[in-house]
C-alpha cells in the first residue's frame, strides 16, 4: 500500500511538471513567433487595431524637423472584403490601414511590414533607407485570391494615391479579444 502512494505521489508531482511545461512551452513558442515577426518589421500578432478612415481627407504630411514621411497606401482588388491592415516599422506596429495612413520615421536603414489583421501570415517585408526631409510611399495590393504584396512607388504615384485615396487612423484596441 505505502508503494502505491508513493508512485502515485511521484506520478502526481511529474504530472504537474508537464503540465507547467505545455503552458511554458506555449508562452515560448509564442515568444518565438513573435521575434520572427519582428525580424521581418512586423509588431506582435496579438496586437489589434481599431480604424476609422476619411474618404474626403486627402492628407499631404510635411517631414518632422530631423525626420522622413512614410505614407502606406491599401489597394483592395478583393471585390467585397474590407481588410485592415497593420503597419510595422523595426518590429513595432505603427497602426493600421483601410486606404491610406502616414507616420514619421527618423533617418537610417528600416524594415517595414504590412499584413492582414487577422490573418497574419498574408502579408510582406521590404526593406528602405529613409532620409531627413524626404517622403516615402508604399502601396499594399491584396488581390482577390488573397496574395499579398508590398512595394515601394514612385513620388508621383503616391502623390496621385493621396488624391484618390481617403486618409486612414487608427487606434489599438484595448481588448485583444474583440
Amino acid at each position: 500500500m505505502k508503494k502505491k502512494l508513493v508512485l502515485l505521489s511521484v506520478m502526481v508531482v511529474l504530472s504537474g511538471f508537464s503540465f507547467a511545461q505545455g503552458g511554458d512551452e506555449k508562452s515560448k513558442t509564442k515568444q518565438l513567433d513573435d521575434a520572427a515577426w519582428a525580424r521581418a518589421g512586423c509588431g506582435p500578432d496579438a496586437i489589434r487595431f481599431d480604424v476609422k478612415m476619411d474618404k474626403h481627407q486627402h492628407t499631404l504630411a510635411e517631414p518632422e524637423s530631423g525626420k522622413a514621411v512614410v505614407y502606406v497606401f491599401l489597394e483592395n482588388l478583393t471585390n467585397g472584403s474590407e481588410p485592415k491592415t497593420r503597419v510595422g516599422v523595426d518590429g513595432k506596429w505603427v497602426g493600421a490601414n483601410l486606404s491610406y495612413m502616414f507616420f514619421s520615421i527618423a533617418p537610417g536603414a528600416h524594415r517595414l511590414c504590412s499584413n492582414w489583421q487577422g490573418f497574419p501570415s498574408e502579408g510582406a517585408a521590404i526593406d528602405f533607407t529613409a532620409e531627413t526631409g524626404k517622403s516615402y510611399f508604399f502601396t499594399t495590393k491584396i488581390s482577390r485570391s488573397g496574395a499579398f504584396r508590398l512595394q515601394q512607388v514612385p513620388e508621383a504615384e503616391g502623390h496621385f494615391l493621396i488624391a484618390s485615396h481617403g486618409l486612414s487612423t487608427s487606434t489599438e484596441k484595448r481588448n485583444q479579444d474583440e
